[in-house]
């Protein structure tokens, strides 16, 4: 069996089971004889299985084919350059996660991936 086949129906899996979540939310709202957690369910299923490779394997094999044809010298200076700015993101999170509820929840995350991006070349 292939990677890609077990990829997909792991993303199928997900997305199912996260749709039965999100159904038996939505059904608790609505009442207890709502049955949306087994109608949305399999309904999200196929969207795992057509969705998951975009998610999953195709950015991982253009990565690979740019981090094959890349000298040396930049990946070891871009990873170099991303490990100092995740320790400046991480150092930065402890008094942002100190701020007032919803910003002190999101800010953390939000410094993580504006260093991490601006830390790469």
């Amino acid at each position: 069996m292939r990677i890609d086949f077990i990829i997909r129906l792991l993303g199928m899996a997900a997305a199912a089971v996260g749709g039965w979540r999100l159904g038996s939310a939505i059904a608790s709202q609505a009442g207890p004889t709502s049955f949306g957690g087994y109608r949305s369910g399999p309904g999200w299923s196929p969207s795992g299985l057509i969705l998951t490779p975009y998610i999953t394997t195709v950015p991982a094999r253009w990565l690979w084919r740019h981090v094959k044809i890349m000298p040396a010298s930049d990946l070891l200076v871009g990873a170099a350059g991303l490990i100092l700015a995740l320790i400046a993101a991480a150092l930065l999170a402890i008094p942002l996660s100190m701020l007032p509820s919803y910003f002190g929840q999101v800010l953390p995350f939000v410094a993580a991936i504006v260093f991490a991006y601006f830390g790469s070349p």
